[in-house]
């Protein structure tokens, strides 16, 4: 199949800690002053002493996702940062040195996760790449209007929760307003939307970073009553079946800004896990936009079928399928989607068309008593469903000089040019985000 990417090697390494200077200041100069290669941004966090032998230099993990305004120059980009350096409690020994960490009534809890800064905000950062640096032009930590909006687990009833450990290992007190932001896009009247992993939903954040407003699904409200800002139920009942931390993980919004796409990172837990381990059937939802920029009724309903884990193997090693999911997507000008696809080694983007696809919103299988389900279903034209087509416009493992590895974020900068950008989870193993200038060899639209 014919590729249309290419990747340019070598490497620039910098830090954003200091002014780089200069800049674009016209289309011509902003496209010259692409990257050529991956370019590592590291922004320095915060030291923490675990214990006299273990210190972890924690760096902003500015790699969740990515979004260029087509109102910016092509080199200037939106990045978000989720909800801050955790270490999963079944990790407490390996990074921490503390084995069996986590205790909830007195018991182990392996299921958890160690919040290294629980009072971190969550925020959204405008960038500005240049040939050989990079300029952070803004940072903007999201708000109740009050305060810095935590990223703390969420008091969930109504769908499954991870609980939340300090490094003592004591159980945090959950947050009804903690987001585990991830995908984002901005509109022309520079508020964003932000997808968030935990109810899981949709943030309307205004262009100073104030949630206007969190958009989750029915029956999830009540858990949020006590949030320091508007929650509407407005999404559909079934997606709060997500498996946990695999909730809404990417978004897209058309060129007229009148359509907002979101997708789940996997097939839900529908109706148990055994369904989300097994299932290569993720839901792609679209909605309208009113022209304030809040969100109008959920109107589409699509499902994007994953690869088997076959088509991921790389030198010899064949993922599990959950191993396989969805980091984010992007709008093209004739209505399809560009979609990260990948496994923690492998990236692929996929360009996807739902025009033609079955839309099931209000279906059957929005009824968590369907048997099987959407997730259980393994031949869809047997059940009327036709899936999203895609096909497949780049592959890492075909580029001679992949560095980037775990790939969450992805937005198209112009016609011949696609920016891809890693998360590094905020260097608790060392790691450095990265973003990656994808050069086009034919015009992208």
């Amino acid at each position: 199949m014919k590729r249309i990417f290419t990747y340019l090697p070598s490497l620039y390494c910098f830090s954003v800690l200091t002014a780089c200077g200069g800049g674009a200041t016209s289309s011509e100069s902003a496209i010259s002053s692409l990257p050529s290669a991956a370019v590592p941004i590291t922004q320095n966090l915060r030291q923490i002493a675990v214990d006299q032998n273990i210190t972890l230099a924690l760096t902003v993990a500015l790699g969740s996702g990515a979004f260029h305004a087509k109102s910016d120059p092509v080199n200037v980009f939106y990045s978000i940062t989720d909800r801050g350096p955790i270490v999963p409690c079944s990790e407490s020994k390996q990074v921490l040195g503390k084995n069996n960490l986590c205790k909830n009534n007195g018991v182990t809890d392996n299921e958890g996760k160690i919040f290294l800064i629980p009072d971190y905000t969550p925020s959204i950062y405008k960038i500005r790449l240049n040939k050989n640096s990079v300029d952070i032009l803004q940072a903007i930590p999201l708000t109740d209007g009050n305060q810095g909006v935590s990223g703390l687990t969420n008091p969930l009833r109504s769908a499954k929760k991870e609980k939340a450990y300090n490094l003592e290992g004591e159980r945090l007190v959950d947050n009804p307003s903690g987001l585990d932001t991830e995908a984002m896009v901005r509109l022309n009247n520079g508020d964003f939307w932000l997808a968030d992993e935990y109810a899981p939903g949709l943030v309307h954040v205004s262009a100073t970073g104030r949630v206007i407003s969190r958009e989750v699904p029915q029956s999830i409200g009540d858990d949020l009553s006590a949030a320091t800002y508007p929650v509407f139920e407005s999404l559909p009942k079934i997606i709060r079946s997500r498996s946990v931390n695999r909730g809404i993980e990417a978004l897209a919004v058309s060129d007229d800004q009148t359509q907002l796409f979101f997708m789940l990172q996997s097939p839900l837990a529908n109706p148990t896990r055994d369904a989300f381990r097994n299932s290569r059937n993720v839901r792609v939802f679209s909605a309208t936009l009113n022209a304030d920029g809040s969100l109008g009724n959920v109107d589409g309903e699509y499902v994007y079928k994953l690869d088997k884990p076959k088509k991921f193997i790389f030198e010899g090693n064949t993922p599990e399928q959950n191993k396989i999911f969805i980091s984010d997507m992007t709008y093209l000008p004739d209505g399809s989607l560009l979609i990260i696809e990948r496994t923690n080694s492998i990236t692929k983007i996929y360009k996807a068309v739902i025009n033609d696809a079955s839309n099931i919103l209000a279906g059957s299988f929005d009824d968590k008593n369907t048997s099987p389900s959407l997730e259980e279903t393994t031949n869809l034209s047997a059940v009327a469903i036709t899936p999203v087509n895609k096909q497949l416009v780049y592959r890492s493992d075909e580029s001679t000089d992949d560095t980037l590895g775990k790939v969450e974020g992805i937005t198209v900068l112009d016609k011949n040019h696609l920016l891809l950008i890693k998360d590094n989870d905020y260097g608790v193993s060392g790691d450095i985000t990265r973003v990656q200038v994808l050069t086009l060899t034919e015009d992208l639209f």
